[in-house]
């Protein structure tokens, strides 16, 4: 997956086996949130009903399914997160 042991630090791992989810302050550019934000809206306009929710606790929600192999965005350290989650 691209990634070593000390991709991640130790304090990272650690947050990560004790909450379940870990925190990358900074780790997108408001350019990059922009082009997501656009891609993301030309993939919605492509599904059936724009792949928004109509109805539950999720109306109103965009949901776009099997996104990962849509439009591959990997990034090192996220893959780093899942590869420790696995091994743990």
């Amino acid at each position: 997956m691209g990634v070593r042991e000390d991709t991640l630090s130790e304090d990272e791992k650690r947050f990560l086996d004790d909450n379940g989810y870990l925190i990358f302050p900074g780790f997108l550019s408001a350019e990059v949130v922009q082009s997501f934000r656009a891609r993301l809206e030309e993939l919605s306009a492509a599904e059936q009903d724009r792949g928004q929710v109509d109805e539950g606790f999720q109306a109103g929600t965009i949901i776009l399914k099997d996104l990962v192999n849509k439009d591959p965005a990997t990034r090192e350290r996220l893959n780093a997160a899942a590869l420790h989650i696995l091994d743990a």
